[in-house]
């Protein structure tokens, strides 16, 4: 037999290029069809809650055309992967218990998930106050250790932020049963709930987690929705067109970066001390001055993050060895205090800080006070009620006269990135991925984030509730949620901004199937993360059992319902009294205003009559006009006998 120049027969060569591209063929084929692939939806696992009473949806994804088939709880389910590889099954209803094992197959691939539980399933969400974990809270201690309940199932969804809808959560999350190691870093308003729930109802209880801290309604909500409010419908327009995956993973990276650099920066950050700032004879002549008391706005920086110094000068009559101390009232992220060029020990009480001042820093005649601030958001507050000079308990001199101020000396920071607040990111990222799982309910903590635009939380809220329901299926999908706590807010319409997203919230009740639950007695003054999040849960778990499961309790405070005005008051009665209404400590009614035409509001007397209050003031003759505690950080004490409180309300709207 000839060869030709390689050695190799004259047909080998092409042979060998048809048998390969036959098996190239075969294997790129097989590579697109993948015969076994099965995906489950993330939601699906071992331990794992299903609802109770309804239809259990079961999806995932598989080769399109492929068969899949579900056994639960002595039911087969069967249907086929539409085009996109997209599978679902709904599965008969059960009566609460377990434990069931679940099998899904494709082909020769099986999926099975254990000690599967039918019981009742919510969602918790909203930002950092549902967010808000165990280990932060008042009796995290001793609620940590008692939390051992193998009924009650843990499921937290990772935060994940993406421009587009995502159909897996970002990191894979699995059920938990709910123990002392795993409720620690749990959200704490979630698990009482929870708990709360599954010792009344007597049922296992599944909950997830989908929060995040710092986060405005609109990115908890599809863009459809956002699409159909005028509000944001150029901006959800703008952000589709600008963005794809890609480019936005790099905008959100980049972002991150700029956010980790900043406690860098803080610590570094010395320009100020370099220059001599803090010394008496420093020139500040060509300063800026404003007069206390001071915010970031009423200096023109409203939203600032970074440093400001502040200088002014305090007559001293006679030098003293005497013990003194400066007092302070500020606000601030970090806080240095000099008096003649030394560092004074700042101690934190409060809103106030006090500054023992060691001997021979004080000197007779003009003292030099500097003090650097450190604030993000611009929240930053120097408030001229507290700041005094203190000799020996008794010689006080005020400081409320004027400072003079630079932003320019230290670093600006770079502020907290919106990628997070985005319109869609949330909902695309941490809630898409859990429709349409079956669920009992909703429980929501959020409204901080859009305090700034209280106007518009009504209808965004009302467009946020209808979204999910339409997304989960469900039409009366009961929707439960907390009204803000109390906290004081810096800035000259923080507090009354405040005041009007809880009267947005309290609107919101005339949405069918919701329930509103008070946090306004349970604020701590300077804090905007409550820690008593056990009432919170248990307010919660009362109105799911009233509105949920149809329990007759009383589960809200007094509510707002109608005014009389008469000539010289105003009656205001309310739903919600219970076994009847009463003042909290035992003492006379605080809260209420009440003004005439002249829209002047009046410090009131408040009166219980049967389930009524009956409002006055003398300087009010012809009353059009009642609020109770409508302000940030209120002193309201009108409770119902079961000791809910009373939500705060206005009769007007101006």
């Amino acid at each position: 037999m000839r060869c030709n120049k390689t050695g190799s027969h004259p047909l080998s060569f092409k042979l060998i290029l048809t048998i390969s591209a036959f098996f190239a063929a075969i294997c790129s084929e097989a590579q697109q069809i993948v015969p076994d692939y099965l995906r489950v939806a993330d939601l699906f696992g071992d331990h794992m809650v299903v609802q109770q009473g309804m239809q259990v949806p079961v999806w995932g994804f598989a080769r399109p055309g492929a068969q899949v088939s579900v056994v639960f709880a002595g039911t087969t389910k069967e249907t086929t992967a539409d085009r996109e590889g997209k599978w679902m099954v709904y599965l008969p209803a059960l009566e609460s218990g377990g434990p069931y094992e679940m099998r899904i197959q494709c082909g020769n691939t099986r999926r099975q998930f254990r000690d599967v539980m039918a019981g009742e399933v919510w969602l918790a969400s909203g930002q950092s106050n549902m967010a808000f974990t165990m280990s932060k809270t008042l009796n995290a201690d001793s609620d940590i250790a008692a939390a051992d309940y193998p009924g009650i199932r843990l499921f937290s969804a990772a935060y994940a932020i993406k421009i587009h809808p995502a159909d897996t959560l970002a990191t894979a999350s699995s059920w938990q049963y709910c123990t002392p190691g795993t409720v620690k870093d749990f959200a704490a308003a979630a698990y009482y709930f929870a708990r709360d729930l599954h010792l009344s109802r007597k049922v296992p209880v599944g909950i997830i987690s989908a929060s995040k801290g710092s986060t405005r309604a609109e990115a908890w909500m599809s863009a459809e929705t956002l699409l159909t409010l005028p509000a944001f419908r150029e901006k959800v327009r703008k952000q589709l067109s600008s963005w794809n995956e890609k480019s936005w993973e790099i905008y959100v990276n980049e972002s991150r970066t700029l956010e980790q650099q900043r406690p860098a920066i803080v610590k570094q950050a010395a320009e100020g001390i370099k220059a001599g700032v803090h010394l008496p004879d420093y020139r500040d002549e060509q300063w800026d001055t404003v007069t206390s008391p001071v915010t970031m706005r009423k200096i023109g920086k409203p939203a600032y993050w970074g440093f400001v110094w502040m200088r002014t000068k305090l007559q001293i009559p006679a030098a003293t060895d005497s013990i003194a101390q400066i007092e302070l009232a500020i606000q601030a992220d970090g806080l240095q205090v000099y008096l003649n060029g030394a560092l004074l020990k700042a101690k934190q009480s409060g809103d106030v800080y006090r500054c023992v001042i060691p001997e021979g820093v004080i000197k007779t005649g003009e003292n030099t006070l500097a003090i650097r601030i450190l604030t993000y958001r611009g929240r930053a507050v120097v408030d001229k009620a507290a700041g005094r000079l203190v000799i020996n308990k008794n010689a006080v001199i005020p400081i409320t006269g004027a400072w003079k101020y630079n932003t320019s000396i230290e670093p600006r920071l770079a502020q907290t990135q919106t990628y997070y607040t985005a319109p869609t990111v949330l909902y695309n990222g941490m809630i898409n991925p859990l429709v349409p799982y079956g669920i009992k309910g909703v429980i929501w903590y959020q409204g901080e984030g859009n305090a700034d635009k209280p106007e518009e939380y009504k209808t965004l809220f009302t467009a946020l509730v209808q979204n999910w329901r339409d997304r989960f299926r469900q039409d009366s999908l009961p929707f439960i949620y907390v009204q803000l706590a109390s906290m004081k807010r810096p800035g000259e319409d923080g507090s009354y901004k405040w005041a009007l997203l809880r009267d947005a919230q309290f609107q919101s009740l005339d949405i069918p199937f919701t329930a509103m639950v008070s946090a306004v007695d349970l604020g701590e003054e300077n804090d905007l993360h409550p820690r008593n999040k056990a009432d919170v849960g248990k307010r919660l778990a009362l109105a799911a059992r009233s509105i949920a499961y149809g329990e007759e309790l009383v589960y809200t405070g007094p509510l707002f319902r109608s005014v009389k005005f008469t000539s010289s008051s105003a009656q205001i009665s309310f739903t919600g009294t219970g076994s009847g209404l009463i003042s909290k400590d035992a003492s006379v009614l605080k809260g209420f205003s009440i003004a005439g035409n002249d829209k002047k509001f009046y410090k009131a007397t408040a009166v219980i009559e049967n389930d009524q209050v009956k409002v006055s003031a003398p300087e009010v003759k012809e009353p059009r006009a009642v609020r109770y505690a409508f302000e940030s950080w209120p002193d309201g004490n009108l409770y119902n006998k079961e000791g809910l409180p009373a939500s705060p309300f206005r009769t007007d709207n101006w």
